[in-house]
Formats: C-alpha cells, structure tokens, sequence
C-alpha cells in the first residue's frame, strides 16, 4: 500500500486543530503513551455525489525527521457500472488508494483520532484484510462497513446503520454528532469530564469521587481506562497514587498511610503493582520495624503473603463506591 511523506507543516489531517479542508472536524484522543511519533486515525467523508464517500486515514508525525506519513484507503465495486449491482447482491470491490483519487482533499467531514502505535497498526491490517476479500455489497459491505470496521477495531462505539444514515456522508455526520470534545457527565456523587462518545467516557478525561479519588488518563467508556490518580481506601485506612488500569493499581505507585496526628499521609513504600497486587518494592519507609512486616500485621496478614486488591472499586460503574482490604 502506497506511502505519501509530507513536511510536517504541510500535515492534512493530523494535528488536534481543525484541518482547513474538512468543514466539520472533531478530535478525541485515545493514547496512553508519550513518544517522539504521534499516531491518528481519521474518519473522513466527501461530497462529490448524492450520497458522498467515506474512507480512512492513517497519519504517521516523525517528530524528530518533523514530517508526516499519511495512507488513506477507502471500499469502491471494482467496476464503476456494478454500482447498481451491489445493491442486490454483493459484487467484486476493491480498497483504493484516496491519495490518488484526491478524495483526501475533498474531506468534508472528519473525526480525528489520536491513538498509540499498537491501536494504529491493528487498524491498519483492516484495509489490507478487506482488500484481500475483493467484495462490495450496499449497506453490508461497503465504505461505511468499512469505516466501521476500523472503528471496532479501536474499540470506539461506532453508530448503527440506520435509514437516517445510510449514506456515507449521514453516517459520518452520526459519527461526528456522537462525540462531545469537552463533556461532563455526573453518575451519582461522582464526576467525569472530558471527551464523550454517546454520553460515555471516551478519550481523555477525569473521573472524582467524593472521597477526593480522583483517576486521570484514557477512558474506553465506564469500564476501561489507563490512567494515573489517587484512591484513598477508606476502611483501611491506606491511600495510592500512581498508574491504574480498570480502577486497580497497575504499574508503578506509592502506598501511604493516613495517621490520625500527621498533617499529611505517611509514605509506606513506593513499588511496582500488578492488578491491584505488590510485585516488587522500589523504596520502603524506615523505622524500626520493617515497613512491609508492619504493613501485613495492620492489615493482618502474614508478611509472606500478597496484598490483595487493597483498592478495587465496587458496584461500577453504577455507585463507583470504594472498598478496600487485604
């Protein structure tokens, strides 16, 4: 499949402002990861017909060779007069390339999605696996079957296909009506705001609750996130900070303990988590007694054993209440 690199100043599609071609543009990010390139995946639309064409663009930005690589592919019947054809039963297709037809230049329409280079090269191979099938069929496989296609495969919530919706230029509009960049969403005592799909978290965003939790990263609706944040467990008596993923402590944090006397919570020992559970231990507070000894007889358990699930939320994502315990 064909490569297009371009100056970085000149990028069509790939910065989180609105590209001067398209008239309605929209940006969600779904990263988790920092690094010298930046990764997107554009949802786009064009006029040109009754009913327009949707397609897909993958953009690549090199920030160090500061220039942008973008593929763009889009579904068409391998011949233009099986149009008709198609809606009646399915007919050869093929995946062309939108750079060479210059549809890239006639977007309308876009949602542009930031994502990391797993999500961008896993959404890649759906172009290449609907190329390999060479079929076109209207409404079931098509450009906008085809656009979907890419969609589930980074987990988006991508609207059905409806008669309001049919075409591909409506579809992309549904799409567009669907995503709220700056949204604030309350379910009970607790507050997300940030990037919406359908009303539900979707992109970046924060999520606090009123014991003063609070998770900052990417969210994939109610369930799902990586992030970084605070999770005070109350009944224990042990507040974290550091990554989480699915509302359990994931990756490098810091375990402190509220004292009743202490202006501030008192660091316990700051390590690496695993699904709520210690693996190793990076920095331990001194004392006379051993940190994690200690740690175990308050929590009662032998010091041998595994902290298990100390913060795990329960009840989500209806209540989002907290609970916690070894």
């Amino acid at each position: 499949m064909l490569l297009r690199s371009i100056p970085l100043a000149l990028a069509l599609l790939f910065s989180a402002r609105v590209s001067v071609f398209a008239q309605v543009s929209k940006t969600i990010d779904l990263s988790t990861e920092q690094g010298k390139n930046s990764y997107y995946v554009v949802f786009a639309s064009r006029g040109g017909s009754s009913t327009g064409h949707a397609f897909v663009v993958w953009g690549l930005e090199d920030g160090v060779r500061r220039k942008s690589t973008i593929r763009a592919f889009g579904l068409y019947p391998q011949n233009d007069g099986t149009n008709c054809s198609s809606a009646v039963r399915t007919v050869p297709g093929r995946v062309m390339d939108e750079l060479l037809n210059h549809s890239v230049q006639s977007i309308n329409q876009q949602l542009i999605v930031r994502v990391d280079e797993a999500d961008f090269q896993r959404s890649s191979k759906i172009a290449r696996a609907w190329d390999c099938r060479r079929e076109f069929s209207l409404l079931s496989r098509d450009c906008v079957s085809f656009l979907r296609a890419v969609g589930d495969s980074l987990h988006l919530e991508m609207p059905s296909r409806a008669i309001t919706r049919w075409s591909p230029q409506a579809y992309v509009r549904s799409l567009l009506a669907s995503v709220s960049e700056a949204g604030r969403v309350e379910l009970e005592d607790n507050v997300y705001e940030g990037s919406l799909v359908n009303k539900k978290p979707m992109g970046h965003g924060t999520l606090t609750f009123p014991d003063q939790s609070e998770i900052q990263g990417t969210f994939w609706g109610w369930e799902h996130h990586v992030a970084w944040g605070r999770l005070n467990g109350q009944l224990s008596g042990y507040l974290y900070e550091g990554e989480i993923v699915d509302y359990r402590a994931q990756g490098k944090g810091t375990l402190f303990k509220m004292v009743d006397d202490a202006e501030m919570p008192v660091e316990i020992l700051a390590g690496t988590f695993e699904n709520g559970i210690l693996q190793t231990v990076n920095r331990e507070a001194g004392g006379r007694k051993h940190s994690r000894q200690l740690l175990a007889e308050q929590l009662g358990c032998s010091p041998r054993q595994r902290w298990v699930e100390m913060f795990e939320v329960s009840d989500r994502p209806g209540g989002l209440s907290y609970s916690a315990g070894a």
